[in-house]
């Protein structure tokens, strides 16, 4: 995906803002990744500057690849890589990740 100029700009410092990846659990470092994969509609959102559409596109592009950064979270603290609070601290969505804790 090709993005220029000042819609390349306000893309990254909106995704920026929302995302904190690295955590530090004491003992070193773990880190949560999101996948965002340049799909025609993910591209048309950003085109279009539609940003809170994209997690929906991240949930329903799971089978190919896409990974949500709550699934990341879920992900490390399942395998006691992070604390609950860590991840919490973490998720620009905290009922979504409590949901996928839970289950």
């Amino acid at each position: 995906m090709i993005l220029v100029g000042e819609m390349r700009d306000r893309w990254c410092a909106a995704w920026r803002r929302r995302r904190r990846p690295v955590i530090s659990n004491g003992d070193g470092r773990a880190v949560a990744v999101e996948v965002l994969l340049a799909t025609h509609p993910i591209r048309n959102h950003i085109r279009h500057e539609k940003l809170q559409n994209i997690i929906s596109e991240i949930t329903l592009g799971k089978r190919q690849g896409m990974v949500s950064l709550e699934d990341s979270l879920a992900r490390l603290v399942k395998q006691g890589m992070i604390s609950v609070e860590d991840a919490r601290v973490r998720s620009a969505r905290p009922d979504e990740l409590e949901s996928l804790l839970r289950g």
